[in-house]
């Protein structure tokens, strides 16, 4: 969980860029033909990603040591998104952001949760449980890169509603509203491991963003109810997710261990909050397995996790930070930004 203020209350990658650019361009073309002879006076646009969760990390923030790993949303989706840029950057990042194993990731996690970086857990104050503010995520991966001599370019928006206790980095933006869909899908589309961050009155939850559908069915564009999802890694459930928690041991025989990644879908949609927009979120989160005296947390529980239905206030996207390895793809970059972020096409989902 983190911790943030949010409107004044207390609260809290892609597939190998070859292959995603093959069907971002055929998408593009099509799209523009059917447009162009349609005759229709509506455009539907449609922002599609599908990404491969075999190339996300998939640390589970329980798997962080007590009592930090109940707050270590953070540092653990940070941690996911590092692991993405190694295994599509492999040749010059090598291992230097996360390690070869699931040790090295947690151990990873840890470090980026330590005074030194993220202070996640009110490392830096007296009073625990303070999740990790957006300004130390932002600060804390920033520094961890920098100190590990990985060569990561980072970019990012955070609504001005979220006050800080100190200065931002340079490359966040600050902006009235929530991170929207198009600069979602900008930062996918150029190659980065994105990390977003959630609020709902008290509290909030930090992700691993790595796709997205959204189909503008009436033309309007406005992301309207149940017309988009994202994709992520949740850092509470990262290998099973609660909507399908029947799968063959996800968490290993002790129920402790993830397996491998599965991304968790979340129906979005544009609210207004305040009198600006903002992506509203359905989410359903487990709610975590409890200290043990054996010094970590007790096995996964896929019934333990709460139902947004229970509560009629959903989340709201407001924070948003990209991470690139440089050199960039320049192709995909190109695209993106001719594109505006706003792909007019029809594209069909991978199988």
């Amino acid at each position: 969980m983190t911790q943030s203020r949010f409107a004044h209350h207390r609260g809290a990658f892609v597939c190998p860029f070859v292959r995603p650019f093959v069907r971002l361009s055929v998408g593009l073309v099509s799209g523009i033909l059917v447009s162009l002879f349609s005759g229709s006076a509506t455009l539907q646009a449609s922002l599609v990603w599908d990404a491969d969760p075999a190339n996300y990390g998939y640390l589970w923030q329980y798997s962080v040591a007590p009592p930090i790993g109940a707050e270590a949303c953070g540092p653990t989706a940070t941690t996911n998104a590092f692991t993405l840029l190694q295994n599509t950057h492999s040749s010059h990042l090598g291992s230097v952001l996360t390690g070869n194993d699931y040790d090295s990731w947690r151990a990873t996690a840890e470090t980026l949760a330590s005074g030194q970086y993220m202070k996640t857990g009110g490392t830096d104050k007296p009073k625990p449980k303070q999740g990790t503010s957006y300004l130390n995520l932002a600060k804390g991966m920033q520094q961890y890169a920098q100190d590990r001599g990985a060569k990561i370019q980072f970019n990012g928006m955070m609504s001005d509603k979220l006050p800080t206790n100190g200065d931002l980095p340079p490359w966040v933006k600050r902006q009235d509203k929530g991170p929207t869909i198009e600069q979602l899908y900008e930062m996918l589309a150029g190659g980065a491991g994105v990390v977003m961050g959630m609020n709902h009155l008290l509290d909030g939850h930090i992700v691993t963003l790595a796709g997205m559908d959204w189909k503008d069915n009436n033309g309007n564009g406005i992301v309207d109810p149940r017309e988009a999802t994202l994709s992520i890694i949740d850092p509470l459930d990262p290998s099973s997710n609660v909507d399908n928690g029947n799968q063959d041991e996800p968490y290993g025989s002790d129920r402790l261990t993830p397996q491998r990644a599965m991304f968790t879908e979340l129906h979005v949609w544009q609210d207004e909050y305040q009198g600006d927009p903002f992506l509203a979120i359905e989410y359903k989160q487990y709610m975590g397995s409890q200290q043990t005296s054996g010094g970590h947390y007790g096995p996964y529980e896929p019934e333990n996790n709460y139902h947004s239905t229970n509560n009629p206030k959903p989340y709201y996207l407001t924070i948003a930070y990209g991470m690139r390895a440089v050199p960039e793809p320049t192709s995909v970059l190109v695209w993106s930004t001719l594109v505006l972020g706003f792909t007019l096409t029809r594209r069909r989902r991978s199988a």
